[in-house]
């Protein structure tokens, strides 16, 4: 589902600036350059809400443990290893590639003269 929303913001995202990615292809861009350009657009955001999210479970990690009834004392308490951390990232990484997909070919088919043309 996660899936789903980011692309689907991106597409959107995208969709609504291709005059803004043809004036850059027509200054000189290649397909590869817009292609980065695309995934580096889906990796900032995705990126950085996975640093957040890791960061906020990093320092509230051991505040639910006072809350918890004492039938429930006996689970071990949660960690956060630099394993966790980078694999949150991996994860956060691989949902923006995937969520791109689409939405980056689609720049690489833009015909320059109709986009700008609609304007």
């Amino acid at each position: 589902m996660v899936l789903f929303l980011v692309a689907n913001g991106i597409a959107q995202s995208i969709s609504e600036r291709l005059p803004e990615f043809a004036v850059l292809r027509s200054v000189g861009f290649s397909d590869a350059n817009m292609r980065l350009i695309a995934l580096a657009e889906a990796l900032i955001p995705c990126v950085g809400g996975a640093i957040i999210g890791m960061g906020a479970a990093f320092l509230l990690r051991y505040w639910p443990t006072h809350f918890i009834p004492g039938s429930f004392a006996a689970l071990p308490a949660p960690t956060l290893t630099p394993f966790v951390l980078l694999w949150a990232l991996a994860c956060a990484a691989l949902l923006a590639s995937a969520s791109v997909l689409a939405p980056a070919f689609q720049l690489s088919r833009v015909n320059i003269i109709e986009v700008l043309g609609r304007r």
